[in-house]
């Protein structure tokens, strides 16, 4: 396509608006308040995982330092941004599918499941190999924020694939 057809397309798109009763105004803010829309569900649930990251590290920094010291503490945040990531990595395919069938919501989820369980064991190895954190407080602290950050992928999985179709 060549740049006079781009700009022929362009006014045919506005004459269409206009014939419609919208003006460039009108449709841009449809298409801003369609994608504050659709991001929603996604600033709700870092809201949600950080706030269960946030409980978590509350609540174990005193008990991981008595247990294994002052160098846990590190693990325990490292452990925590490990599972983070991990869920925002998770994300995406169900990011992706929005919209879809069904029939492929199924493979999303099994997709978001399978990469955020690499994420999780390639940077949980990466830091155990690291010799920057306790090894024992680090996978803990991993395995406990990632099943706590459960929550938050699925109310995000329910919200975007499953209450978008109704």
């Amino acid at each position: 396509m060549t740049t006079t057809d781009d700009a022929t397309q362009v006014d045919k798109d506005r004459q269409v608006d206009r014939d419609q009763g919208r003006s460039d105004d009108a449709s841009t803010s449809d298409h801003v308040s369609t994608s504050s829309r659709a991001s929603q569900p996604y600033l709700s649930f870092l809201t949600l995982a950080a706030t269960i990251l946030a409980v978590l590290i509350a609540l174990g920094i005193i008990p991981t330092r008595r247990l294994a010291g002052e160098n846990a503490q590190a693990a325990l945040i490292a452990g925590c941004a490990i599972s983070f990531i991990a869920a925002l990595v998770g994300t995406l395919p169900i990011v992706l599918a929005r919209g879809k069938t069904a029939s492929n919501t199924v493979p999303a989820v099994m997709g978001s499941i399978a990469l955020r369980t690499t994420v999780v064991l390639l940077l949980g190895f990466a830091a155990v190999q690291s010799g920057w954190f306790e090894p024992k407080p680090l996978l803990i602290w991993i395995v406990l924020s990632h099943a706590s950050l459960q929550l938050a992928d699925i109310r995000f999985t329910k919200q975007v694939l499953y209450t978008s179709r109704s």
